[in-house]
This record gives C-alpha cells, sequence and structure tokens, in this order.
C-alpha cells in the first residue's frame, strides 16, 4: 500500500529525471447510480476500454481510480474493476506492458491487498529520493497480520482476523 505523496509521484513520473520511458494514465472506475446494473456494466466496459487505447498511446502505469464518487457516480468495487481489466488485458496480450496500481477509498481486507499487489507488478521498479523508513514491511498494511504458515507436524493453523 503506498500514500497520497507516493501515488502523486506515480502519476507525474515523467516530471522526474531519468524517469521519460514511464508514462502514467488514470482511469476513473465509477458508475452512474440511477442506470443500476446495465449502468455497472457499461461502466466497466468503458474501464477496459480506456485501458486499451491508453497501452496504445504508450501508457506503462494505469492508475484505476475511484476517486470523485458521490451521490450520481459510485464507485465500481475495487476488486470488481482490477480482476476485470487485468483479464482484459491478458486476453489482448498486453498485460505485461504495464502496471496497475489501484486507488480506492474502501479499505480492503488484508488478503486482498496482498493478492492485489502480488498480481500487479509494475514493467520495472523507479529508485525514488530516499525517505524515512517505515516499520512495517512495504508491501504489507499496518493493520494487516498474515498468519504463519503450518509446520510439517501441525495440521493446520487457525487464521488470524485482519
Amino acid at each position: 500500500m503506498i500514500d497520497n505523496d507516493e501515488l502523486s509521484k506515480l502519476v507525474h513520473i515523467n516530471d522526474y529525471d531519468g524517469m521519460s520511458d514511464f508514462h502514467t494514465v488514470v482511469i476513473p472506475c465509477l458508475f452512474p447510480v440511477a442506470a443500476g446494473g446495465e449502468g455497472l456494466r457499461k461502466a466497466l466496459e468503458q474501464v477496459r476500454r480506456k485501458a486499451t487505447d491508453a497501452i496504445d498511446a504508450g501508457a506503462t502505469i494505469l492508475v484505476l481510480s475511484d476517486r470523485d464518487a458521490d451521490a450520481e457516480m459510485a464507485p465500481i468495487p475495487s476488486l470488481l474493476f482490477t480482476s476485470a481489466v487485468h483479464h482484459h488485458l491478458i486476453r489482448e496480450k498486453t498485460r505485461t506492458q504495464v502496471g496497475l496500481v489501484v486507488e480506492t477509498a474502501r479499505r480492503a481486507r488484508c488478503t486482498t491487498c496482498a493478492s492485489c499487489s502480488a498480481t500487479a507488478p509494475p514493467p520495472s521498479t523507479p529508485t525514488w529520493p530516499s525517505r524515512p523508513s517505515r516499520t512495517a514491511s512495504p508491501r504489507t498494511p499496518p493493520s494487516c497480520t498474515i498468519p504463519p504458515r503450518p509446520s510439517p507436524t501441525t495440521s493446520r493453523v487457525p487464521a488470524r482476523a485482519c
């Protein structure tokens, strides 16, 4: 998980020296509440189309965002729009050309966060200016406790709540 400052760096990545090979496109993931389920379906189609168009235009990072949701425009569930774009790009054979970043106001369960970050690696890892170190790992949300793996002598370790 990244904070707003780190997200801003990704969105404006080509403003940094030596990062001109990267291009970020932000794709809104909202649907009209009044249109109901049909509006959600059309919005997902539009998000997938925008992802394809962005890659064709040279994007290397896609930020899938539910920012600016309001009473008329509801956020598409983040796992739904992320998986829809991911599998669409696999079908189009363009998934390896782009990194996916999910910006959402909804707090996800820790297992969801771990699976999303594990399936969306960037094409390469840019080096950012140094910052103070964190106590938690950058890939593990601070509020998440990942259960240990079961040892061969025990049959099962109970899962801990996140």
